[in-house]
């Protein structure tokens, strides 16, 4: 897929920045997040702390439904196709945010033509915000210190790391810490003797010694 996308944007002039139909919010009133702001602010909220996938909930489609995580999963693929497409032409940059417009064109463009409804955000916010999010990572175990292929090169794909259930967590250990510790024979063998010997005291002529 992602070389058909590279095909077709080929044959644009190089020079050329893509032509993409001005969306508004208006024209999508059901999206949770067309700004930035809002996203941000969402993410201090109880509703945000509660969903585990908060850190990509800003990926909706057209409806203002989050993608599924297939979904979301072969975004991230298509955009570090084009990063390696960076590589190639001896344009990737150290760190994302100082990618220059041809690079962000070439990564906005074939991304778009894949997955148009990450057009519906102010200013390209959504997509900005996935290379910044996924960048670092990506260039840390694919590339050297000089921007070239890694010697052993097979890229790696950076995925999130499963979320930890801290609630179970926690009870586990509760769990744990009231577990009684096993007692040892000689502590059992300990405690009989002593029972013995007051029921001698109490009533000697009741206790049979074997």
């Amino acid at each position: 897929m992602f070389d058909q996308l590279s095909a077709t944007l080929h044959k644009q002039d190089a020079t050329s920045t893509p032509s993409i139909p001005t969306k508004t919010a208006a024209m999508y009133p059901k999206l949770c997040f067309w700004t930035q702001g809002k996203y941000n602010k969402w993410t201090n909220t109880p509703a945000a702390h509660a969903d585990p996938c908060y850190k990509f909930a800003f990926i909706e489609d057209e409806e203002g439904n989050a993608v599924s995580d297939h979904t979301l999963k072969a975004i991230r693929k298509t955009i570090r196709g084009c990063w390696a497409e960076l590589i190639s032409k001896s344009m990737a940059p150290k760190s994302w945010g100082k990618a220059n417009a041809s690079a962000k064109d070439l990564v906005y463009s074939l991304t778009y033509k894949a997955y148009p409804f990450l057009q519906l955000a102010e200013n390209n916010w959504k997509i900005k915000l996935l290379c910044l999010l996924d960048y670092p990572g990506w260039v840390h175990n694919n590339l050297d210190d000089k921007g070239n292929w890694l010697t052993s090169h097979r890229v790696k794909q950076e995925e999130e790391p499963p979320a930890v259930d801290e609630g179970a967590t926690s009870a586990s250990r509760k769990r744990k810490a009231k577990t009684p510790k096993s007692e040892g024979p000689e502590k059992r063998l300990k405690g009989k003797l002593i029972i013995i010997y007051f029921l001698i005291l109490i009533h000697p002529s009741t206790v049979t010694i074997r």
